[in-house]
């Protein structure tokens, strides 16, 4: 861990206010931009020029659709730039949070977007070609094939797309191991799937997650978080996430977000639809020149869902953090503990604005964590996990 690149972060209330203002007005002109710019783009009589100038030269539709694509990517991303550098990189290094030089920082950020494009080829073509082979069924059957593949992608993103970035191990034999397998054993879960990440490469911050669904499901621990956190801690942070890995959130996500993209495919269609009537306009949604609008409406109707789909991802995590007060009553306390180191060690805060926790955030403001977790000990039921699965030594699926 290169701590020597930057100055550890302060952790008083004063930079974290001011961190998460720089952050939240980054990622608002992040989306206000990038949702204009596909507007005025989708729009434009010179984007169906272009479009069909693309055609000519390509002669082949699918071949079209992936320069299409390509260049819809191209535009998105260059807007999008300034944007993730001065959010990703500048302030991270300000606040004392990067461990990253900008050779690393763009080595990560250039995988990602290689990465993206692979995926944006390979789903978009087989998105344009259903388009083109059912003109009139293809939001319904987009909306069928959307959760298994969603599914899938969250299954092999823990084995080949996260170790593109970093390094991940099973949590090593010792005494904080054999207190984790203690606790997962008293809850049912696999304890093989205990991993920890070197998320020091990139940053101070800590971090915990469920990655994966259904046999890829593991627990991930980020190395910050066991060098920074006291064992007592650590393990409210496992009884959180065995929460979420018994009560088969991962499952539910992938629900959530197949409704979010069928709603997506009936935008994008309706919006094709009157695109049509307009003069001078393309004629099939498969066209080049049409992708900058079916970009634009999975981008509005994305921005226009968030609060909805944070609301229910809070709602998880108060239920994971009840679960493990009202299991492990003896682990309150220290998951107290943790969500006051947590704040300062990422600069988060306490007490954000209620219209930003709303819109923003995927989890609870620290001080309502902190509220509900002293509440919970005594009145919050366990998450239901009726519909988990048993593995075949007894373990819960994910």
């Amino acid at each position: 861990m290169n701590t020597s690149q930057a100055e550890q972060p302060s952790g008083d209330e004063q930079s974290r206010r001011a961190y998460a203002r720089q952050k939240r007005a980054l990622h608002l002109a992040n989306m206000v931009t990038a949702t204009a710019a596909l507007g005025v783009l989708a729009w434009s009589p010179a984007t169906v020029k272009v479009g069909r100038m693309i055609q000519r030269r390509t002669k082949r539709r699918p071949l079209a659709t992936a320069v299409g694509l390509l260049a819809t990517a191209a535009f998105s991303a260059g807007l999008s730039l300034p944007y993730d550098f001065a959010s990703g990189y500048i302030l991270e290094r300000k606040y004392g949070l990067s461990n990253q030089n900008k050779r690393q920082w763009f080595g990560d950020y250039g995988k990602a977007a290689a990465l993206g494009v692979m995926l944006l080829l390979c789903l978009g073509s087989g998105f344009y070609a259903l388009v083109r082979r059912s003109p009139r069924r293809w939001p319904v059957l987009a909306s069928l094939a959307s959760v298994p593949l969603i599914v899938a992608l969250q299954a092999v993103a823990p084995i080949y797309f996260f170790p593109l970035f970093n390094k991940y191990r099973r949590l090593e034999e010792g005494e904080l191991r054999d207190e984790i397998v203690t606790l997962a054993k008293a809850h049912a879960v696999i304890t093989d799937e205990i991993y920890v990440v070197d998320m020091s490469k990139q940053t101070k911050k800590a971090n915990a997650f469920v990655a994966g669904i259904g046999s890829t499901c593991r627990i991930v621990l980020a190395d910050t978080l066991l060098d920074n956190f006291k064992p007592d801690e650590i393990l409210f942070v496992l009884a959180h996430e065995i929460s979420h890995y018994r009560a088969r959130d991962a499952w539910k996500l992938a629900s959530i977000s197949g409704a979010l993209a069928a709603l997506t495919f009936s935008a994008i269609a309706a919006a094709g639809e009157a695109a049509k009537r307009r003069p001078q306009s393309w004629q099939t949604l498969d066209e080049a020149g049409a992708i900058p609008m079916a970009a634009f409406v999975a981008n509005a109707v994305s921005c226009l869902a968030l609060p909805a789909i944070n609301g229910m991802t809070r709602r998880m995590e108060y239920a994971a953090d009840a679960y493990a007060a009202t299991t492990q009553p003896e682990l309150t306390e220290p998951g107290v503990r943790a969500f006051e180191r947590l704040g300062q060690i990422n600069l988060a805060e306490m007490a954000p604005p209620g219209w930003v926790e709303w819109f923003f955030h995927s989890h609870p403001s620290l001080r309502k964590r902190i509220s509900a977790l002293q509440r919970s000990r005594r009145a919050a039921p366990e998450p239901d996990t009726s519909g988990s699965r048993p593995w075949s030594d007894g373990g819960e699926a994910c």
